[in-house]
């Protein structure tokens, strides 16, 4: 089973005094990776910019890995996979649906086996993740309407899924 990881951290500049938080609030760990397709090489296709950059040869992924252990549950694997990357101890992990009660629209693009389990983080906590950076939610939100070729397809739908 694959699991992707969304460790959502609060930004230090918030303050929460009540106010409704939004995705501007909000910091999630990804990484750059090679374009591809459910970890398949896709067909190399050399689409340029004016500027002669080329388009969407990495895209922007949530951390993931496949988890083999079946003798604990999945949250705990993936609480002790965390702790070994990040070298920090989480307090939990939350399975977020990847779609709504009747099941996935035929467009969806979500690889069979695929879960997404949110991590979340204290503001205060200092996380490193191994070969990944911080990204505000909003901007990836803006991004996946925006510039979709600059995200993985499951990346976009669980960004998605995590805003609502």
């Amino acid at each position: 089973m694959n699991v992707s990881v969304a460790i959502i951290q609060l930004r230090r500049s918030v303050v929460t005094n009540g106010t409704i938080l939004t995705p501007h609030d909000y910091d999630i760990f990804v990484r750059d990776e090679p374009s591809t397709s459910y970890s398949v090489q896709q067909q190399d296709t050399q689409r340029t910019t004016v500027g002669g950059h080329r388009v969407a040869s990495t895209v922007i992924k949530l951390p993931s890995y496949r988890v083999t252990d079946c003798s604990v549950t999945l949250a705990d694997s993936v609480l002790s996979e965390l702790t070994v990357k990040t070298r920090s101890a989480f307090r939990r992990v939350v399975a977020i649906p990847l779609w709504d009660d009747d099941g996935p629209s035929s467009s969806a693009r979500i690889a069979p086996g695929t879960v997404l389990m949110c991590a979340p983080v204290l503001a205060k906590d200092r996380l490193s993740y191994p070969y990944a950076r911080l990204e505000n939610l909003a901007r990836l939100v803006n991004m996946s309407m925006q510039t979709p070729e600059c995200l993985d397809l499951q990346t976009m739908h669980m960004i998605i899924r995590i805003e609502e």
